[in-house]
């Protein structure tokens, strides 16, 4: 038995919905194991939604995390009981659970028009300060979740800074790459946990008062917790070549569960200037990147290493 499927889009240059691809399956084969066998729910992040359409109609809501749910009674695929045209509809920044609910309640299966509809309802839910801090709390739980499969150690200071009643400043995604981002307001600081492409990106910090923020402003916590060490006479060491590596390999982040804590109350009392003088030093190391070939980069890195030590020694 052969059908047409397609799919929506998920970046630039992916107009897969413009490709129809015919498939072949076995007579007897139950819509939901061709579901669970077709549909592209790998593709990005396991909590966004595609929306599988059959022939104009919504079957079911499909995700990474929750597998297939049917909207229809399962059934076998014949030659009698077939599909022309099997369509998925990608949905980021919508519940899965939600979008269950609408379709099951009749709603058409327009993409365009229900991500309006969410946006409507997640705006109304805004109006109350109690309730949209209670989303966000759930939303940045699950987000933590992803990050732990890669970053326990990462996943962990997280939490801390949210048990410690640090609020959510922004809480996004997964959207298009798979790209989220958290970010929890420590003080004057932010601390910002950021994933794309199925890459979890090492904690990042940088001052909350930067009003045309780049990527100068934005840097791996573990140089601040470099700072902190020598400030504080702990023996904490920055010495894995892994952290001059991008994009960042999954690794333990040394430090973070034990001293991240430490180290923000530490930018909180006025000890920038220190920080300041470590950040210079790897600004100069991607600067010398750029102009350096790959033999030299252990020596480089080597380099960089000694002359952070010594400007987070205190003068």
């Amino acid at each position: 038995m052969v059908f047409t499927a397609t799919r929506d889009g998920v970046a630039a240059g992916d107009h897969a919905s413009e490709n129809p691809i015919q498939m072949s399956i076995a007579p007897g084969t139950t819509l939901s194991e061709l579901l669970e066998r077709r549909s592209p729910v790998g593709m990005m992040g396991p909590e966004v939604p595609w929306m599988a359409v059959a022939d104009g109609r919504a079957v079911a809501v499909c995700t990474g995390e929750f597998g297939v749910w049917l909207l229809v009674d399962d059934y076998r695929l014949t030659r009698r009981r077939h599909m022309d045209l099997l369509d998925f509809k990608y949905l980021p920044g919508v519940d899965p659970r939600w979008l269950y609910d609408q379709l099951a309640a009749g709603a058409a299966p327009e993409r365009n028009e229900l991500q309006s509809e969410y946006r409507e309802a997640h705006s109304a839910t805004g109006n109350s300060e109690l309730s949209l801090r209670a989303e966000r709390r759930a939303h940045a739980g699950r987000r933590i979740e992803y990050l732990a499969d890669q970053r326990p150690d990462t996943a962990r200071f997280a939490d801390q800074l949210l048990e410690d009643g640090n609020p959510i400043v922004e809480v996004m995604g997964p959207v298009q790459m798979g790209v989220w981002h958290l970010v929890i307001q420590c003080g004057h600081w932010q601390v910002a946990f950021h994933g794309e492409r199925g890459i979890a990106e090492r904690a990042r910090i940088k001052k909350s008062d930067a009003t045309r923020p780049t990527w100068h402003d934005d840097v791996d916590l573990s140089l601040a917790i470099l700072a902190w060490a020598r400030a504080t006479g702990n023996p904490y060491r920055l010495d894995l070549f892994d952290r001059f590596d991008y994009p960042a390999r999954p690794h333990a982040d040394l430090g973070l569960v034990e001293y991240g804590r430490q180290t923000v109350a530490w930018l909180n009392q006025g000890n920038e200037e220190v920080f300041a003088r470590v950040v210079a030093v790897w600004r100069d190391y991607i600067h010398a990147c750029g102009q350096s070939g790959r033999d030299a980069r252990a020596a480089l890195v080597e380099e960089t290493l000694r002359r952070m030590e010594d400007a987070a020694t205190p003068r």
